[in-house]
């Protein structure tokens, strides 16, 4: 696009900062609710892990630590509970960072739900 003025093109800086530093897009209760589903019945995670992969899939970082942790314990076939992913997450220092144990239990407690368009 040229531009009426003379000169070198100076970009907007405050347009550029705002890209740079939006939030992008996560759907935060979905990922509970998949990490809910995951503690409740490890038995999907072989079609999780093949549809999501690897924990960088997560927008949150405590969530994809989270998942890594409940893959390890189902991959060495540990129980997958809460007081093992607390001892687990506690060790790596990583607990503090999803809310404790409480944060941990909420996570669990997420109802996962799905939501059918509806015509207007």
């Amino acid at each position: 696009m040229k531009s009426d003025r003379s000169g070198p093109y100076v970009p907007n800086t405050e347009h550029l900062h705002n890209l740079v530093n939006r939030e992008a897009p996560a759907a935060v209760n979905a990922e509970r609710g998949l990490l809910s589903c995951l503690m409740l019945d490890h038995t999907c995670y072989p079609a999780v892990a093949e549809i999501i992969g690897e924990s960088a899939a997560f927008y949150r970082p405590g969530y994809s630590i989270l998942y890594e942790e409940i893959a390890a314990q189902i991959d060495s076939g540990a129980p997958v509970d809460i007081p093992s992913l607390a001892d687990r997450l506690r060790l790596r220092g990583m607990l503090d960072g999803l809310g404790g144990e409480d944060g941990l239990i909420g996570i669990y407690e997420t109802e996962p739900m799905v939501t059918i368009p509806t015509a207007v």
